[in-house]
């Protein structure tokens, strides 16, 4: 079940959003199968944990299975008698982790993190101390690939972000981690099927000391991965979003706005509860924007 929810979900999700087409929360997501927000371009997906000293984002491409070209070895899959018992199972490709070690210790405050559908951005933003950081996702159809922006506001005391990636396989392969100007992390491997597959993660060189942005690119076959060429993060994000709204836009439904004071996940349980909320409704328009967004992305 988790598999076929991470090829549903993983593979999912500057315009001014509808109230009613922003989730969030003000912690963490704590489990992957229903409070990691999703993101993804049709091909490539991701889901991203939100922590805030570490941040998780597990990964997925739409062709990672452990199936044959074919459903047996002796018919092929256009046949009626196929034995679907070897098509096989779709794969989870690994994690990214994104650390701030430079962060002060005290307790994490002010935290909040989104999940705009109407341009399939991930946000959040914080404070440890004296800093803030704010921080942006999202996958590109027209780049394919993730993008992870971090910026920090010192505060009080000048100082520059500090920040380190690590990639981690789901299928035994070796850890890599890389600070903020080292070498890309990657993994590579192939399935008992023959598959080969292969990641990459890296920083975008852009010359800030409170800015960030980290790369990942992801895919299966013979793969070779070329070097992130430098371009403002804005510039990459206006051309996603510019991408995407051309589908989300294609269909509008207003029934009323819900109450946004409050975390998606209060607004939820309160309703399971018996409790009204003009934005969940039967059918309410949070309902059709994350339906949009998950067809969206997933099917492009």
């Amino acid at each position: 079940m988790k598999k076929t929810l991470a090829l549903i979900l993983a593979c999912c999700c500057s315009a001014v959003a509808f109230a009613d087409d922003v989730i969030w929360d003000d912690r963490p997501g704590d489990k992957w199968e229903n409070s990691w927000y999703p993101l993804g371009n049709g091909r490539l997906g991701c889901m991203v944990d939100g922590g805030a000293r570490k941040l998780r984002i597990q990964f997925n491409v739409d062709s990672l299975w452990t199936g044959d070209k074919n459903l047996t070895k002796d018919v092929g899959d256009d046949r009626a008698d196929a034995n679907y018992n070897t098509m096989g199972a779709y794969q989870n490709f690994g994690e990214l982790e994104i650390e701030l070690p430079g962060l002060p210790e005290g307790e994490v405050k002010e935290y909040r993190r989104e999940l705009n559908l109407s341009t399939a951005t991930y946000s959040d933003r914080f404070k440890v101390g004296s800093i803030a950081i704010r921080r942006r996702i999202f996958v590109s159809a027209p780049a394919d690939a993730v993008f992870i922006e971090t910026y920090m506001d010192p505060g009080e005391k000048p100082g520059a972000i500090e920040q380190s990636i690590s990639i981690n396989g789901a299928h035994g392969e070796p850890k890599e981690t890389s600070s903020l100007n080292g070498n890309p992390v990657q993994l590579s491997g192939r399935l008992a099927n023959g598959l080969e597959y292969a990641a990459r993660a890296e920083f975008m060189a852009l010359g800030s000391k409170l800015q960030s942005v980290v790369v990942l690119k992801a895919a299966t076959g013979k793969t070779l991965f070329s070097s992130v060429k430098r371009e403002w993060f804005d510039k990459i994000l206006a051309r996603h979003v510019a991408d995407y709204r051309k589908y989300y836009d294609r269909m509008t439904l207003d029934l009323g706005k819900g109450d946004m004071t409050i975390p998606t996940r209060e607004r939820l349980a309160r309703v399971k509860k018996g409790g009204k909320d003009r934005g969940y409704g039967t059918t309410p328009t949070t309902r059709r924007g994350t339906a949009t967004t998950i067809r969206t992305s997933t099917s492009r």
